[in-house]
């Protein structure tokens, strides 16, 4: 979320007279696409500890309840960021910035998919790989690492059906 930092920067540069409200309105919608993230005050990026001790303890069944807990709320949060950033007139400053790439995180997927391959559970991997490839991502991200992963949980899923 460090663009709305650059929106601070610019507008403190080139509009100062609209600096301190734009700023005050920018921190409300972070905090609104923020809160879209999250379920009872807990954003999902906070359960990323829970998973991997549970991983460790192969508590994988509690380890799927959470992460697919978590990809609904990343996917929850990516429209209403994009929708606030289409929709928004003050993000309109914006002109260097790609407004319409917020993206899912790709880490909740890629960890579902790892524990449904360790349960041989390729029909689930497939599924939320393709899952994945459905939303929008943002630039720079690791989306080639979970295509080529799915295109190899494909060749399994095909293996093990034949």
């Amino acid at each position: 979320m460090g663009w709305w930092k650059f929106i601070v920067r610019r507008e403190n540069g080139h509009l100062k007279n609209r600096s301190q409200g734009l700023a005050k309105e920018v921190e409300n919608s972070i905090a609104s696409i923020k809160e879209s993230g999250s379920d009872e005050g807990v954003h999902y990026t906070e359960n990323v500890e829970t998973v991997k001790q549970l991983k460790r303890e192969q508590k994988y069944d509690e380890a799927i309840e959470i992460l697919l807990r978590c990809v609904d709320l990343t996917e929850r949060e990516a429209l209403n960021a994009n929708h606030q950033l289409t929709s928004d007139e003050k993000f309109s400053i914006l002109s260097e910035v790609d407004t319409n790439q917020w993206g899912v995180s790709p880490w909740y997927y890629e960890q579902l998919a790892i524990i449904y391959r360790k349960q041989k559970k390729y029909s689930e991997e497939v599924a939320i790989l393709e899952r994945y490839s459905n939303q929008p991502k943002a630039p720079g991200g690791r989306s080639h690492e979970l295509d080529d992963r799915l295109i190899k949980a494909r060749a399994l899923l095909a293996k093990n059906n034949s």
